[in-house]
């Protein structure tokens, strides 16, 4: 039996018990990933963001300065999303096929994300969202072997190996990777 996205999964009861916890200051985790793209963007020029699994739009909410576009599987995420972000696109697709972009962006960010896709599709997801980007920053667990722990939904570990495999197949380099507090490992990429 297979076990359900976890866009689906995310019922409006359990999004409701998520957003309490993204937006509160002991458990959130967004301040993060906007200074990293802060930093990221202190190093190297970036106008344009794009953020796979935007969730509730809590990163773009606390960015300025940028071309920001949001995607996420889930429409109530890209309905609170909105409502946070009035001035920002969101764009309601799921990742596997995802279309919308043309152009290439300055960054491509995917966090707390990635450990939500099967390992048999995990490496195809990563590289392909890595495409969209001529720089990358997301976050996921490391783990010594590849492992899913999910019970309901997906949730994966992988090794520093099969990241570094992804990243050079998707015409980037790793530039740095920095544990995180709550045991994922940010990885900040660009193309070669």
């Amino acid at each position: 039996m297979s076990r359900p996205d976890y866009s689906e999964w995310l019922t409006p009861e359990r999004l409701a018990i998520e957003e309490k916890a993204w937006g509160d200051p002991a458990t959130r985790t967004w301040p993060w990933f906007t200074d990293a793209i802060i930093a990221a963007a202190k190093r190297t020029p970036i106008q344009s963001i794009i953020e796979f699994g935007c969730g509730t739009g809590w990163v773009p909410q606390n960015l300025t300065g940028f071309n920001y576009v949001g995607v996420d599987a889930n429409q109530r995420c890209i309905r609170l999303a909105e409502e946070k972000n009035p001035t920002r696109s969101f764009v309601l697709a799921d990742t596997r096929t995802f279309e919308f972009a043309e152009e290439m962006y300055d960054l491509v960010c995917a966090f707390s994300f990635f450990k939500h896709f099967a390992l048999d599709e995990w490496s195809d997801v990563v590289r392909r969202v890595l495409e969209f980007g001529v720089n990358g920053l997301f976050s996921v667990p490391i783990a010594a072997a590849d492992k899913d722990d999910g019970t309901e939904f997906p949730h994966v570990w992988v090794t520093k190996e099969r990241i570094e495999i992804v990243v050079e197949s998707a015409e980037h380099r790793i530039v740095q990777m920095t544990p995180l507090p709550w045991g994922e490992t940010l990885v900040e990429t660009c193309r070669d």
